[in-house]
């Protein structure tokens, strides 16, 4: 296992993975949501917004991340999933218990406005907006 202490608690019910890039698309539409949770142990992890979020928004999946700047207000600007109260493996534990807690589909309709938002076609639009206004 990944994790350890309190996640003791998941482990009948939780899968945790390796990297799996080969089969991301084929094994991610099966979880009921996407974690992005990492240490803060730099300014680049602490602006970073991670590809995972967006593989689990064209996965249709909520997510629980850790409470690093652009991870929270991705979140918040977005509302498809949850933000960790801190960094220790108990934050994420809570957040994964309130995710639990939720009705499956709290999220659904966030998910797809964000899945739009970011999708290559509507990035693409924007752009191609910012490259002709430089001509």
């Amino acid at each position: 296992n990944l994790f350890c202490g309190t996640f003791s608690k998941m482990q009948s019910s939780t899968l945790f993975l390796a990297d799996l890039p080969d089969k991301i698309f084929e094994i991610t539409p099966s979880a009921d949501c996407g974690v992005s949770f990492f240490e803060n142990t730099s300014l680049s992890q602490f602006y970073s917004l991670p590809n995972k979020l967006f593989e689990f928004g064209a996965c249709k999946l909520p997510v629980i991340v850790a409470p690093t700047l652009d991870q929270k207000l991705y979140i918040e600007e977005n509302h498809n999933g949850i933000v960790c109260e801190g960094f220790s493996d108990d934050d994420l534990y809570d957040a994964c218990l309130k995710f639990m807690n939720l009705d499956p589909g709290h999220f659904n309709a966030a998910i797809e406005v964000a899945r739009e938002k970011y999708s290559w076609q509507e990035q693409e639009r924007s752009m191609l907006g910012v490259y002709r206004s430089l001509l």
